[in-house]
């Protein structure tokens, strides 16, 4: 089984990372096989015979998430090209891909805290059979602008205020009394 996913940018815009998310709720979890090849693939056209950008991706085992950080390359289309022909499903299943330029911040303070919560929800019948609701996690990070730079501050402030707010992923932002930024 080989499966595609085209992005059209519309412009030849930079792209330096990128990041699959795979659905929390899924209760098979990421439908590839072992042996699948899933690769980051960037064009001018739409053609995809011997796209000038061609990078493997893994799945990273701990989060169930694909990143990949690279030298920028500037395409007006990208795809995400899946070779697995020991597919079960006989389908792949992506749940969000982002493709972006990073943002590297600059002597961040030592001491950032950061959190996973599960909100699933787990009861108990009175008779001791358990049963819950599944949700997914919660990641959040915590940290002091103290060592950052007023560019950094102002980067992170757009990102997540004009970007990605919307997204799953990140469910809230706010700064608290010490001048801290909380993302979650």
């Amino acid at each position: 089984t080989e499966e595609g996913m085209t992005f059209d940018l519309k412009v030849q815009s930079p792209v330096d990372y990128v990041a699959v998310i795979f659905s929390p709720l899924s209760s098979d979890g990421i439908k590839f096989s072992e042996s699948a090849e899933i690769r980051l693939q960037g064009s001018e056209t739409n053609e995809w015979t011997s796209p000038p950008f061609d990078q493997l991706l893994t799945i990273d085992p701990d989060y169930d998430v694909i990143t990949s950080f690279f030298t920028q390359e500037s395409h007006r289309y990208w795809r995400i090209k899946i070779v697995d022909p020991e597919n079960a499903h006989l389908y792949v299943e992506l749940s969000k891909v982002l493709l972006g330029v990073r943002t590297e911040i600059q002597n961040p303070e030592i001491g950032f805290a950061y959190t996973l919560k599960d909100l699933s929800k787990s009861q108990q019948t009175a008779y001791g059979h358990p049963y819950g609701d599944i949700y997914p996690s919660l990641r959040a990070f915590d940290f002091n602008f103290a060592a950052m730079t007023d560019a950094d501050t102002t980067t992170l402030h757009n990102i997540y205020s004009v970007s990605y707010t919307h997204l799953d992923v990140y469910k809230r932002q706010a700064i608290d009394a010490l001048g801290r930024l909380r993302i979650s």
